[in-house]
């Protein structure tokens, strides 16, 4: 998977329209085409190129490991923004920006840690025991909680990247992420300062065609990255198996060299014992032949007498 736009979807979503040329803002000059009916035309080459680059931003920062918040709080924005970001397995917030969410995340997630108590209480049976009064005030209390942070419950730690669909409408939002140094990527329409944020995308952010093109691209983005992080880690799985199998041989290699070793060392010692043996069996053998010489020489004297007895007669 990789980066899917083309000119033609742009066009199809009204991502080229950018507001009325009296309410520009001039630091988009250089991503303006032209005017027409007193409309600003956004560039949509500079489109591509700008939209190619934050997302790889996104993939790059999801590939290792961390996650991306998606943000669009205004009416036109929230669906699509909630969409994607489910289907990305990302964060979002689209109803209402809590001040504090990133730069104070702490006290967030105690607000989630009541969301989570108040459905234990649900499913534990602890409602029934409760007056009536008390169970309907906690369940107004969970859904009102629920519905700024639904889209935050599990994220326990900063994402790696920030992408507002309206960098005006939620400064705030730009403004944190800033402040904690976050890679933030925006739309950026004709009345925008592309310099808010890093990954500046020229396109209209009010048209839902347009809202839900960039979600989806950028979800996509998400997933791709996804990818790439798992490819890594059965990369980094596979080498490690290599190198203990490699590992592993050269063991082999050792036990099977200090065998041959202790093998040598026991044939020299065997080859030692037997030569004492050798030479104490061959001291035993020696006696015995010069005694059977002594016999010999005992009789040859009787031999040479016979002749001796015979002169005499």
């Amino acid at each position: 998977m990789s980066f899917n736009l083309s000119i033609q979807q742009l066009l199809e979503s009204g991502a080229h329209y950018g507001h009325q040329a009296s309410r520009w803002d001039p630091r988009m000059r250089p991503f303006i085409y032209g005017q027409r009916n007193n409309v600003h035309i956004i560039n949509l080459a500079m489109t591509m190129a700008y939209a190619e680059e934050a997302y790889e931003a996104i993939a790059n920062a999801v590939a290792s490991g961390q996650g991306v918040l998606f943000v669009g709080t205004k009416p036109q924005a929230r669906e699509p923004v909630r969409e994607a970001a489910l289907r990305a397995n990302q964060y979002f917030m689209v109803n209402r920006w809590l001040g504090g969410t990133l730069t104070n995340l702490r006290t967030m997630r105690k607000s989630v840690e009541k969301i989570q108590k108040i459905q234990k209480m649900e499913e534990d049976g602890t409602f029934q025991l409760m007056t009536k009064k008390e169970a309907l005030s906690a369940t107004r209390e969970r859904d009102k909680l629920l519905a700024n942070l639904e889209g935050i419950m599990e994220m326990k730690r900063l994402p790696g990247a920030v992408f507002v669909v309206d960098i005006g409408h939620d400064h705030i939002a730009v403004n944190e992420a800033t402040r904690l140094n976050i890679p933030v990527i925006g739309l950026c329409d004709t009345n925008r300062n592309p310099g808010m944020v890093d990954y500046p995308v020229p396109a209209n952010d009010d048209a839902v065609r347009s809202i839900r093109l960039f979600a989806n691209l950028f979800a996509e983005a998400c997933i791709d990255g996804e990818q790439r992080r798992q490819e890594k880690l059965r990369s980094e799985e596979e080498e490690a198996v290599a190198g203990e199998s490699l590992a592993d041989s050269f063991i082999d290699a050792d036990e099977e060299e200090e065998l041959l070793t202790m093998r040598t060392v026991i044939k020299k010692v065997k080859k030692s014992d037997d030569q004492p043996a050798a030479a104490a069996e061959a001291r035993a053998e020696e006696p015995a032949d010069a005694a059977e010489g002594g016999d010999e020489a005992a009789e040859a004297p009787v031999a040479a007498e016979a002749p001796a007895e015979e002169t005499a007669e």
